[in-house]
């Protein structure tokens, strides 16, 4: 049962590399290095594991290359991952002002025929990197560790390991896993790094990173339990295992609503993980003291607003013409703005309104609004603070124009214009 209950933890913290650009290794006791994560875990009489890699370093034997094709291809010809990994590994030779790969095609034992990188050779092997999707069938007991990078410390959506002892809980990233041995979290809070030996581990599980978002904006991969009575549950997020009293807990999600239970470790025959069609990682953005950007693209800047000489109900304010590069342009009614600075609430957007103004023979159209203007807005504005400190307004609005947007508490005004083509 012990060693079910590792199986199971081991499972829980693997994440895929290429498609979660989270460089995470798992190395096999041959030197085989998979980067990728275990797909499926079978118990009992059928015990295995399956690991799903997008790219694996191996050697192979000699004898067993059944074939092989060598050849260049020149930078611009290869895949941004190759290019990449070239980069990164120096792997480039320059022939005539050009950089070119060497690369060859090798006709492989259970993997067929691949394209790949030779790194050495000797007169008994060949060791190779290749770029290239499949399943490896292995059991856990060939498993080394399994190796995981910290978290971008922009990454606002993701999820939480958590190893539980008998005197403590750890939060963090599994750093490293060394089946049947030891393992270390990293806690991103005070970037401390924590090692706790297998036999003092009581369970671990899953949890969200930010509570801004929910676990299923935050779960990069989806599993599914199969059951020894033949039925295999939705998918959802493996939440605990290892509990003293409680064996697995698991949530999955219906009509909107996160539905949790509990299963015993007899009752289950395997684990399948695949990963998570919605899953969209969100990125915060570092700016700094009083920077403040509208769609990441453009600064955005208090404007310069004057009072009026008006006599109607409601006092006048305007755009002063002369400073009105502050207007950012957009072509999109999704605004988001990001800031960092004082905080900042009662956010008003509303459309300006154009009025011509008399200045002896010359008529100036100016961008106006009144608090009546602010008052009768009804465009909703999301005011958010992320983990990292920076604001965020996120809103839509209607029409193209000219729109003010307004800090109440600091009476202050970023204006912006927009001039997408409105939807029919």
């Amino acid at each position: 049962m012990k060693n079910r209950v590792l199986l199971l933890c081991m499972l829980m913290s693997i994440t895929s590399s290429t498609i979660l650009a989270q460089n995470e290794r798992i190395i096999m006791k041959d030197g085989t290095i998979y980067n990728g994560f275990i797909s499926h875990q079978k118990f009992g009489e059928n015990a295995g594991v399956e690991i799903s890699y997008s790219d694996f370093t191996r050697q192979f034997r000699v004898e067993d290359v059944e074939s092989e094709e060598q050849y260049r291809k020149k930078e611009a010809e290869l895949s941004s991952e190759w290019q990449a990994w070239a980069n990164e590994n120096n792997k480039y030779t320059n022939v005539g002002g050009e950089k070119f790969l060497s690369l060859s095609r090798l006709k492989l034992p259970k993997v067929g025929s691949v394209e790949c990188c030779v790194i050495e050779r000797g007169t008994k092997f060949v060791k190779v990197f290749a770029i290239h999707d499949g399943v490896a069938q292995t059991t856990s007991s060939n498993i080394r560790c399994i190796i995981k990078e910290k978290r971008d410390p922009l990454l606002l959506t993701d999820m939480n390991d958590v190893v539980k002892t008998e005197m403590d809980s750890y939060e963090g990233i599994l750093l490293e896993q060394y089946p049947g041995a030891q393992l270390k979290i990293w806690n991103s809070y005070n970037n401390s790094i924590i090692v706790v030996n297998n036999n003092e581990v009581k369970a671990k599980g899953r949890g969200k990173f930010n509570p801004d978002y929910s676990i299923w904006e935050q779960t990069k991969f989806l599993e599914q339990l199969e059951l020894s009575s033949n039925v295999t549950t939705e998918k959802g997020v493996l939440i605990e295992s290892g509990t003293d009293n409680v064996n697995i807990i698991f949530m999955t999600q219906k009509d909107g609503r996160d539905i949790t239970r509990q299963y015993s470790y007899k009752d289950v025959k395997g684990i399948k993980k695949t990963i998570n069609p919605n899953y969209n990682p969100i990125y915060d953005v570092i700016l700094e003291k009083g920077e403040s950007r509208i769609n990441r693209d453009s600064v955005i800047r208090y404007a310069n607003i004057k009072e009026y000489q008006y006599t109607g109900p409601f006092k006048l304010y305007y755009l002063d013409p002369v400073l009105d590069s502050t207007i950012v342009k957009v072509n999109t009614p999704d605004i988001a703005i990001e800031t960092n600075m004082e905080p900042i609430s009662d956010v008003y957007v509303f459309k300006a309104t154009p009025r011509n103004a008399q200045s002896g023979k010359e008529t100036t159209e100016l961008f106006t609004y009144t608090y009546e203007d602010l008052f009768n807005s009804n465009i909703n504005v999301k005011h958010s603070v992320s983990i990292n400190g920076t604001q965020k307004l996120l809103f839509t609005v209607p029409e193209p124009g000219v729109y003010f947007v307004y800090l109440r508490n600091l009476n202050k005004c970023w204006v912006f214009e927009t001039d997408y083509v409105a939807k029919k």
